[in-house]
């Protein structure tokens, strides 16, 4: 072998061993992602939740040390393990990336880092919520304004290109962007469908919206932030809660 650490040190029949087949099995599960910025690549080590508060498992190709006590046993990878080699390209595994059920904040994180945003984008995360009530992971733009510039920084938000689908979320009609096109620009083709037209100023226009998702170790908390915020900022169109 020689050139993979990780099966120099663990051989190679050891991983078709049943008991070993579970650990793969749950090491490709997203719930198995790593915190987020820990995989270090040239020191083959990275950090997993061990629970929601903030305790992790030290991981290497060799060991898995817990806030508590090893993980697993001197004698067989555990399921860290197994994930770190394959996001190392060390051992074959389609894994999956995602929402670490223990990665995920609470509202008592989250609603001090909303209430430290300024009132207009504290609105505004409020209107995005409503927008993601049933599904977290749709995404929403706002016109660029200097106003709303904290949220390109909120941790709670991750950019992303404009899209028809954030366009969507904004506006109803078509109708609804031409004051936009009247200042960015008056010769743009009106005469489109709005799916068309839409299409058109994702591409065109780009730097003229702030797109987002939420970023997803948000997802648990949201419900409570949005009825947080909807009694501070309340709407009497806003019916949901």
């Amino acid at each position: 072998m020689g050139n993979n650490p990780f099966l120099d040190y663990w051989g190679t029949e050891i991983h078709k061993d049943p008991a070993h087949l579970s650990s793969i099995a749950k090491a490709v599960k997203k719930d198995t992602s790593p915190v987020r910025g820990s995989l270090d690549k040239e020191k083959r080590m990275c950090l997993f939740p061990a629970d929601n508060c903030g305790n992790v498992y030290t991981t290497t190709l060799f060991e898995c040390n817990g806030p508590s006590r090893p993980c697993g046993s001197p004698t067989r990878p555990c399921k860290h393990m197994y994930r770190l080699a394959m996001e190392l390209g060390l051992f074959d595994g389609k894994f999956e990336t995602g929402v670490n059920k223990n990665l995920q904040l609470s509202a008592s994180e989250a609603i001090p880092l909303v209430d430290a945003l300024p009132y207009a984008c504290q609105e505004k995360v409020k209107d995005f919520l409503y927008i993601c009530y049933s599904d977290g992971d749709r995404p929403f733009c706002i016109e660029a304004s200097d106003k709303y510039a904290p949220l390109l920084s909120f941790p709670l938000l991750s950019p992303i290109p404009v899209s028809t689908d954030a366009l969507y979320n904004l506006y109803s009609t078509k109708r609804d962007i031409f004051p936009l096109l009247d200042r960015a620009a008056p010769n743009a083709p009106r005469e489109l469908s709005k799916k068309k037209l839409f299409q058109w100023c994702a591409d065109n226009l780009s730097d003229m919206f702030y797109a987002f998702t939420f970023v997803p170790d948000f997802r648990r908390a949201q419900h409570t932030v949005y009825s947080h915020l909807l009694k501070k900022f309340p709407n009497l169109d806003d019916d949901t809660i």
